[in-house]
């Protein structure tokens, strides 16, 4: 009777064993399966992050940025940019929003050199959504949004850009040139543009203004007011980016 009852005992004290050993064993699969899901979110998010970078290269180097829409154009075109990608029952959905900021670390480092925010460049606010699951026992949802940049000196850029044009309308309006000559003009110009020039150039743009001449006694002034910013690295290489703003003034002769 009592070697059946210490059996007894014996075989209940190693089912409990072997029953905590599969509640384990199922903690660790679950453990595993949310690490592969998590491991694979930051993968994709990386994967992603550099595909919106490329797109935002695009936006700003392929064609010039027109300096008083410039800040609406490129967020219209960054706004256009997102990415899908799935993996081992993972999906992640990106998008992309122009921000200004004054300067944020990120901890996304897969996108080192470009991670984090810079005051005044081209600032994105990247957002991902992920969902999956890995076996019945393992869903996983989650969503961040992280900070990159490609160093365009945006703000500048349109800054400059905007004081140049305005400083040479205000000295060209109701000077007055004599013969209505590109070269009346050009003397201007020439004194017009020191102080924008020099700010630009300052800042590392190279700095130009293009101008013709047209009419008699009314002479119009057509001018165009160009910053370029090269030599920026980004994930697709090393690109250009130009700012430009027509103009037009009227003068005597």
């Amino acid at each position: 009777m009592a070697a059946s009852i210490l059996f007894s005992v014996i075989l209940i004290a190693g089912l409990a064993v072997y029953s905590a050993a599969q509640g384990r064993a199922a903690l660790y699969s679950v453990a595993d399966g949310e690490d592969y899901l998590a491991d694979g979110f930051h993968v994709l998010m990386a994967a992603e992050g550099v595909d919106i970078l490329l797109g935002a290269q695009g936006v700003v180097a392929s064609q010039p940025l027109v300096c008083s829409s410039a800040m609406a154009d490129v967020a219209q075109g960054v706004g256009a940019l997102g990415d899908l990608q799935k993996e081992g029952g993972l999906t992640v959905a990106s998008n992309a929003v122009l921000v200004q900021e004054t300067g944020v670390d990120d901890n996304l480092s897969a996108l080192r050199p470009y991670n984090g925010s810079v005051a005044g460049d081209l600032d994105l606010a990247l957002r991902y959504n992920g969902s999956g699951s890995a076996g019945a026992a393992v869903t996983f949802n989650r969503s961040e949004t992280h900070y990159a940049h490609l160093g365009v000196h945006l703000a500048s850029g349109v800054a400059d850009c905007a004081v140049a044009a305005a400083a040479i309308g205000a000295a060209l309006n109701g000077s007055t040139l004599p013969g209505c000559t590109p070269a009346a003009a050009g003397a201007v110009i020439q004194e017009a543009e020191q102080g924008p020039g020099a700010l630009a150039r300052s800042g590392g743009f190279k700095f130009a203004v293009g101008y013709s001449t047209s009419g008699g006694a009314s002479c119009r002034v057509d001018f165009l007011v160009t910053l370029e910013q090269t030599g920026i690295q980004g994930p697709g290489g090393s690109f250009s980016v130009q700012f430009e703003e027509p103009g037009s003034a009227y003068a005597g002769t």
